[in-house]
């Protein structure tokens, strides 16, 4: 597996092997690790996982000829056969080649396989690995609100399930069409029975929503969380606001209307799965208590990591597509100890795992490893 880079941000032209197992990437700040990781979870998910605007991916100055053309005098054009590139990446899998080559002209790249252009649909197909980039915002939602857990549930869910992305911006929608009217009716500008055709689109999409997030928990309970090194046992689970007891659209329609005037008074919609999360705990003396109270950020660390690892399990097993973790700047907060549980998580995936000089230690000395500095 080869990964290259020509004109990615401060990547001028280069070619790095990667390998189907699990390998570090080390290198001080500023040197690259990050942008390696993008790299990948853009030529893997076809996607641009920052929404920064495909131009602001190079860094380099593109000339321009008089019929405004762009030449680039850093890519050796002849070596891809590509003309008038702003930037491309490739990644060789076996007999296939991946790349995404972007001109400038377009709003976004064009997809290649085997260097002839295809669409994106064929290309996300054939794609074999679907890429879960882990960076220190993701590591912090255990101590942090409970909108960052749902919303990190949610991009996670994405990667197992493509259609959930849809399912979730239309449940957006029609949460923020549903508060508009509400707040036209505090206004005095629309009346309540404007409610029922939002209600019924709101219903539609939020038992979706549900359904795939209690489809995976279902999965989820019953793997194990053995073998983290923590004071004691720990569960994930989902924690539904307002439960239904039948995920229907009749049931929500029901809660909704037993809301309405509470919504009337708050001036939003105060039921739904947009106010759910995941509730981490640990049992210490028989009681359960919130991890990120009694654990340290280390503890925490290994164990929302030890979930993307079974995360990335279940996208294998749902949608056929290998996990490919891309794991940013991770180790640090890490001692030996969890530095190599952490390495025995991710033994038996295809993993990057980016860290500085200073947070090596623990690490085995037969790891592969990628040098930046």
């Amino acid at each position: 597996m080869k990964l290259s880079l020509y004109q990615f941000k401060h990547y001028e032209n280069q070619t790095l092997p990667l390998e189907a197992s699990l390998q570090v990437v080390v290198g001080n700040n500023g040197s690259g690790k990050s942008t390696l990781c993008e790299a990948i979870s853009i030529l893997i998910n076809a996607s641009n996982p920052h929404y920064t605007s495909w131009e602001q991916k190079t860094n380099f100055k593109v000339q321009t000829t008089n019929n405004n053309e762009s030449i680039n005098p850093y890519l050796k054009i002849e070596d891809w056969g590509l003309k008038n590139s702003e930037w491309a990446l490739r990644l060789e899998l076996g007999e296939i080649l991946f790349q995404s080559i972007f001109d400038g002209k377009n709003r976004s790249p064009k997809w290649y396989m085997n260097e002839q252009s295809c669409s994106k649909p064929k290309y996300e197909d054939k794609m074999p690995y679907r890429a879960f980039w882990i960076q220190s915002d993701h590591l912090r939602v255990i101590s942090g609100e409970p909108s960052e857990r749902r919303n990190f549930l949610d991009e996670m869910l994405v990667f197992a399930s493509p259609v959930y992305d849809k399912i979730q911006k239309n449940y957006r929608t029609a949460l923020t069409s549903r508060n508009r009217v509400i707040q036209s009716i505090l206004d005095k500008e629309a009346i309540k029975s404007e409610l029922s055709s939002w209600n019924t689109l709101l219903a539609e999409y939020a038992v979706q929503v549900i359904h795939e997030r209690r489809k995976f928990f279902t999965w989820f309970q019953r793997q194990s969380l053995d073998h983290l090194d923590l004071p004691g046992p720990v569960k994930i689970e989902l924690i539904e606001r307002h439960p239904l007891s039948e995920i229907t659209k009749e049931e929500f329609l029901k809660l909704l209307a037993d809301y309405t005037e509470r919504d009337l008074i708050v001036g939003r919609t105060t039921v739904g799965p947009h106010l759910d999360e995941i509730g981490f705990s640990v049992e210490i003396n028989n009681i359960w208590q919130s991890t990120k109270y009694i654990l340290s950020r280390g503890e925490n660390k290994i164990l929302l990591l030890a979930f993307i690892r079974l995360l990335g399990k279940y996208v294998e097993e749902i949608s056929g597509k290998k996990p490919f973790f891309l794991l940013d700047d991770v180790l640090s907060e890490l001692d030996t100890d969890h530095t190599q549980i952490l390495c025995h998580l991710f033994e038996d995936t295809t993993t990057i795992m980016t860290t500085q000089p200073n947070h090596t230690a623990g690490l085995p000395r037969a790891l592969s490893q990628i040098d930046l500095r």
